[in-house]
């Protein structure tokens, strides 16, 4: 697994983590992809692309499930800090060549997750029904033109349901659409367990099978349907073909050795490209030492996201760590304490700092496990402890910087009462060093958002059609998704 790095099973740890996601070999943490977005940059995603072949060859691994590239229909999605962004052309580009940068290696990729699988909500059943302009326009897009440039040598169904059918057991996704109309010949497989029906899996075009349950009733109902004629030879046939073609073009050398110092260095420069300066007024870069730091992220940075995608790094820098590496002795207070309810002395200790010095630079992440596979952000606004923090700190400063490191989309109350903004995303393992170049004025910020910011989260166009229904999700807006909403219908926008 790992579209941000690879999450390669260590034996050992499965013994007492079943699904394996804190146990893994060391890898290199990229930046997530919704930084990556914000490069704009080919060259940065083909380069990982080819790191992350050298790594999974080296640890033995054939295929690695990424990227992802569902459309940010609704921000609280809460894997969006996998995806790339709300527009299907910049999505497909940079996707298109992270994808030739891992197979040129001779790594396969996964191309997930498809289809219309646009949140967490209730994933594993609800419905999603898309209207055909809106589906060939802003959902299938950005697999079309992914396909048509790289070739995917996978294809990963989704766990929701399409028109009726779950993913991996519809036909009109994985035959009409997939094979037929884009064109795609490569292997189809399903998310882990996401096969409720093996046969009309097979038939519908997927081709293996993932997941961790017992498959011995599956591959038996496999056996009777071919014996009873409701599995054709020739479509049992088809499917193995596409696996044996898979094989034979994993050509990577197992075992090889890899470097992850340049695995450092490519996630390095990819995070300094995507950071995005949203707001300064003479603060950045950082003339003088006369500043604080203040916040728990600034010294145990948040640089991923929770679920299957989450990385055991190489390596991590702090940004508090690389900035005293520049300016010496910074002093810091921690402003807030993860996971825990707003303390009024940690804000105070946080105040008296900030009073003392010209500027205050305040580093927030959002509580453990709020953008994480399974389930969706319940709102885009920031923690309570976290906003009294910075309605805090300006009332004692009057030059406040805030350094966000979130994977998605947050409503910004406080930005008029600030003086600087940086959105750092999931940085990856070199979070800190990034952050510090950055800061300090030794690189420049170039990176761009890659998805609009509301104002307010009912400013999205998808929210009056959102979780209303729990087996059924309509896409009602059609068309009219991010920009594309709020440019027609003239709706003011942060950013």
């Amino acid at each position: 697994d790992g579209p941000n790095g690879v999450r390669c099973e260590n034996a050992s740890a499965q013994a007492t983590d079943k699904h394996n996601l804190h146990g893994s070999y060391s890898a290199t943490c990229f930046p997530t992809l919704a930084l990556l977005a914000c490069t704009w940059d080919r060259e940065s995603a083909h380069k990982i692309g080819e790191q992350l072949a050298s790594e999974a060859a080296h640890y033995g691994v054939d295929v690695l499930l990424g990227p992802g590239i569902n459309h940010k229909r609704v921000p609280v999605g809460g894997r969006h800090f996998e995806y790339f962004s709300e527009d299907p052309v910049l999505t497909s580009e940079l996707a298109s060549e992270y994808i030739n940068g891992l197979q040129s290696k001779g790594v396969g990729c996964s191309l997930k997750h498809y289809l219309g699988n646009n949140t967490e909500y209730n994933r594993f059943g609800v419905n999603v029904i898309i209207e055909e302009r809106a589906l060939q326009e802003i959902y299938l897009k950005a697999f079309r033109r992914t396909i048509k440039k790289s070739s995917p040598f996978t294809v990963m169904a989704a766990y929701n349901r399409f028109n009726g059918d779950h993913c991996a057991e519809s036909k009109e996704a994985l035959q009409t659409l997939l094979r037929d109309d884009i064109g795609f010949n490569g292997a189809v497989i399903s998310d882990w367990d996401a096969v409720h029906d093996r046969v009309k899996a097979l038939n519908a075009g997927c081709d293996l099978e993932m997941g961790f349950i017992d498959y011995s009733g599956h591959k038996q109902a496999v056996a009777d349907a071919l014996k009873n004629g409701e599995i054709s030879q020739e479509t049992l046939d088809k499917s193995c073909e596409r696996l044996l073609e898979l094989r034979d073009k994993c050509f990577a050398e197992k075992g090889k050795p890899t470097d992850f110092e340049n695995g450092y260095s490519v996630a390095y420069e990819a995070a300094v490209g995507g950071m995005v300066l949203l707001k300064n007024d003479n603060i950045f870069p950082l003339a003088n030492s006369d500043f604080c730091v203040i916040g728990m992220a600034a010294e145990t940075p948040r640089y991923q996201g929770e679920g299957s995608s989450r990385v055991e790094s190489f390596r991590t820098s702090s940004p508090l760590e690389e900035l005293r590496k520049i300016y010496g002795e910074i002093p810091y207070a921690k402003g807030y304490i993860r996971n825990e309810q707003f303390d009024e002395s940690v804000l105070n200790e946080a105040k008296g700092l900030a009073s003392k010095h010209k500027t205050a630079i305040i580093f927030l992440d959002g509580d453990d496990y709020a953008e994480e596979e399974s389930s969706d952000r319940k709102t885009l606004s920031l923690s309570e402890k976290h906003l009294k923090l910075i309605d805090g700190i300006c009332s004692v400063n009057k030059r406040v910087a805030v350094v966000l490191q979130m994977g998605g989309v947050t409503e910004m109350p406080y930005l008029d009462k600030i003086q600087a903004l940086v959105q750092s995303f999931f940085a990856g393992e070199a979070v800190g060093e990034a952050t510090a170049a950055l800061l300090s004025g030794k690189r420049n910020f170039s990176g761009r958002l890659a998805e609009t910011y509301p104002v307010k989260y009912e400013d999205n166009p998808a929210y009056p059609y959102y979780a209303k229904e729990w087996e059924k999700l309509e896409y009602g807006e059609g068309i009219y998704t991010g920009y594309r909403y709020y440019d027609t219908k003239n709706v003011p926008v942060r950013f």
